[in-house]
Order: structure tokens, then sequence, then C-alpha cells
């Protein structure tokens, strides 16, 4: 049957070429196969904080705790099996105790429509909901006592509605917000300081902040381009962002209460000198990414170079690698150590290997042997 383009559709499916695109130059893609060569850990898992990787192959990731301390040695965490091709995703708890994951499981074909929710302190883990959409990731509330997914609903027409699944878990209780008006994507942001539900939406018009529980809410407008990596500050006062135009990248700050002013940015902080250099030179062609809040609130953002002004420059933090560049994943509990995806090459549309690596609190990188890694947290 034949497809007629019409202009709302042309427009948003550029916006999606755009993002693909930027998957393609190794900005946001999966990471490629590195060399296997991590030790398992025999003497137990360690005792301060651990970063949770997933090294994944086809139909089933394993998940391992790692010491900052010791990155060559892990700790068995998790096996989880799902439909071949398909990695899970998932993120750990603001207290660092539980792991929560979305995942297609065997037999499954629609990651879409057909993912599940799921938690698990390393034990057995629990089913908290089924019927999400794999893409929308998993969302902790700040005080972590609920996790947030996106529900997708594909109609017959092709059409989509998108809904926010949040689960409570003390109750185990799952609650449905419907999410109003025709977004091309919603992803879900989290649960500001006031108890806002905030969610994107990717719209015609660019990318809009709603808040779900205000029945007068008008989508507050934060860009014309596309925007990702939307992170709340610690205290839900302040969203981070990066604003993309093409291969153009930049980290935006917002208080999500509009009549305050930009006096409240947040503080600086750089990894390394090398990434802070290059962001404090200023110069046509610096961008920023993959905004980080640390647990004071300080925040870290990836830095390179990008062949098109990254536009004014903002009250930012930067990591950097010295050869290449890396994008924030996470900071441990008690702000020791950065997890970064560290790539090869000076920025988008250049670069190369990519590894996950740790920052240390004397801005030295150290990179995970293992392949198809992601960090959980």
């Amino acid at each position: 049957m034949p497809i007629q383009v019409t202009r709302p559709r042309l427009i948003v499916a550029v916006a999606f070429i755009l993002i693909a695109l930027a998957l393609l130059l190794g900005v946001v893609a999966a990471p490629p196969p590195a060399e296997v060569g991590a030790a398992v850990r025999e003497s137990g898992p360690p005792s301060g904080p651990s970063l949770l990787v997933s090294e994944f192959s086809d139909s089933r990731s394993q998940l391992w705790l790692i010491d900052p301390q010791n990155p060559s040695e892990r700790d068995a965490f998790l096996a989880v099996d799902h439909a071949p091709g398909w990695a899970l995703s998932g993120a750990v708890s603001p207290d660092g105790a539980t792991l929560a994951y979305v995942v297609l499981r065997p037999g499954r074909r629609d990651a879409e429509t057909e993912a599940s929710l799921w938690r698990s302190d390393g034990s057995a883990p629990v089913l908290l909901a089924d019927g999400v959409d794999l893409g929308g990731g998993v969302v902790w509330s700040a005080d972590g006592a609920s996790i947030l997914v996106r529900r997708t609903t594909v109609a017959e027409d092709g059409r989509r509605a998108f809904a926010v699944v949040e689960v409570d878990l003390a109750t185990g209780r799952a609650v449905t917000h419907p999410v109003d008006g025709d977004a091309a994507a919603v992803h879900v942001v989290g649960r500001a300081g006031d108890g806002s539900l905030l969610v994107e939406l990717t719209t015609r018009s660019g990318s809009r902040l709603s808040n779900l529980g205000d029945p007068e809410d008008k989508a507050r407008l934060l860009s014309n381009e596309l925007t990702r990596d939307w992170r709340l500050s610690p205290d839900g006062a302040q969203l981070a962002f990066t604003e993309q135009t093409g291969l153009t990248m930049a980290v935006r700050v917002i208080a999500l209460d509009p009549s305050l002013t930009s006096a409240g940015l947040p503080a600086m902080r750089a990894a390394t000198a090398v990434g802070q250099a290059l962001l404090d030179e200023g110069s046509v062609g610096v961008g920023t990414a993959a905004p980080v809040w640390s647990p004071e609130g300080a925040l870290s953002v990836g830095v390179f170079q990008t062949p098109v002004s990254s536009g004014d420059a903002i009250r930012v933090a930067s990591v950097g690698t010295g050869a290449g560049f890396a994008l924030p994943l996470a900071w441990s509990a008690d702000g020791a150590h950065l997890a970064v995806r560290a790539f090869d090459g000076d920025g988008p549309g250049s670069s190369t290997r990519e590894s996950v690596g740790i920052v240390g609190s004397d801005g030295a990188l150290v990179t995970l042997p293992g392949g198809h890694m992601q960090v959980l947290g």
C-alpha cells in the first residue's frame, strides 16, 4: 500500500533522521566489541561503592559489579536472558541498593510494546510491569520510592499513543499516566522537587517539557531543536539537557521555576584539566553533551570538538580524556569516581573506538576490559 508523505510526517521523519545520524557517528551508539580480559573476583564483592555494568551478548546479558578502585576485577551480579539482539536498559536506585531494568523477554518480538519491567538486588528478579517500551528506558523518582517507564500503544494506522507507567515499590501498584497531545515521541524526565511528573515531548515545533499532573500545563518550550539527555538536579529544582542541531550539541540548564533567574546555575566541575581547558577556551567548534549531576549538585558534561559552533557558553563542567573525548554516565555516591563513555577521535563525526571508563579523583581515566558494555549505575 503506498504511503503518502505529508509535511508534518516529513518534519518528524527529518528529526528522527538527525537522531539516527548522531547514533551512527558514535555519540549515543552502543559501544563496539572490545577485548575481554577482566578477572572474576574470588574474594567477594567490594565493600565500597561499585559500578554496575551490563555486558551484552546475543541472547543473554551478564551484569557485573566493578570496584572503581580496582576496575580490572569484577563480581557477577545477575544474568538476564532476552530476545536475540535486544540489550536490556536499566538504572540503579538513588540509594544504590536496587536495579530496575526493562527487557524484551525470549520469545517476544516487539520491543516497543512487549517489554517488561523488573527489579533486583542481585537475587531473583521481580516482575513489576508488562507491556512497556524498551526504548523508553528506566527513570527512578528522586526519593527512590517509584520507578517510571514509558508505555507505547501503536494503532492499526501506525499512530502512537504514549503513557508513563509508575510503579510504587512499597505497594507494587502500577499507575498509568496518559500523555495527551500529538507528540512524535515522549521521554520520561522524572519527578521534580515539588513532585511534578515531567516528560519531554518531541513535536513538530520543537522540544517541550510537560507536567502530567497539572491540568493547566502549557508544555514549556525547551528548544526549537531536538533535545536529549534530560537530567534533573539532585534537589529537583533544575533541568540539564543536550540541545542538538545536526552535529552541533550544547548542554543547557534551566530552572524549573521560570520565575528564578540564571544566577542559580550549577557550579563548574572538571574531571580532567584537558577537558576544562578546551571548554575554557570558548573557541568556535567546541561542543558539550551528556550532562550528569554529581551528588553535591555540580554538573559535569562531555566536551569535544565539533565542526560547527555550539552556541553561547554556559556555566558547566567538563570531562576530557586528553586523547579523544568522554561523555559522563554516572557519579559514585561518594563523588569520588565518574563513569564515562570514552571515545577515540576529536568529536562527533570523527570518533572511532568506544569503551567504558572510570575517572578517579586524580582525573586519570581507566578503561574497562570487556565487550558491548553499558553502565547501569
